[in-house]
């Protein structure tokens, strides 16, 4: 009689376990891209909110107002941005030192920038 052969090949449980843990790797993965994505859209709408501070002092030193509501649009959803600043006409002649302040929301939580600047009127 011949010899037999061991079969070759892996059982069925040596599959689900190598599933399972590819499944936690990659489980892992996503987590890690969900972190990612989230710190990279705050430091997005940080950079947005000081070029909208930046943007008013340039317009106050133009002589212009620029307390108002910005929307900006990032990734499929609005932003609501409060730009609150001295008005022109309350400065006094000579150098004057203005605070601006742009508040905004992100996933619950209320984000503020504030700018310090001085103001020749």
């Amino acid at each position: 009689m011949g010899s037999v052969t061991p079969a070759r090949g892996y059982t069925l449980i040596e599959v689900l376990v190598s599933l399972l843990v590819m499944l936690i790797i990659l489980l892992g993965l996503i987590q890690g891209m969900s972190i990612y994505i989230t710190h990279n859209l705050k430091n997005t709408l940080r950079t947005e909110a000081i070029k909208i501070a930046q943007g008013c002092a340039e317009d106050l030193r133009n002589k212009r107002n620029c307390s108002s509501t910005v929307y900006r649009t990032f990734r499929n959803f609005k932003v609501r941005f409060d730009v609150n600043a001295t008005d022109y006409s309350s400065l006094n002649p000579g150098l004057n030192s203005v605070t601006i302040k742009v508040t905004y929301s992100f996933k619950g939580q209320n984000y503020e920038y504030q700018l310090n600047t001085v103001i020749e009127k």
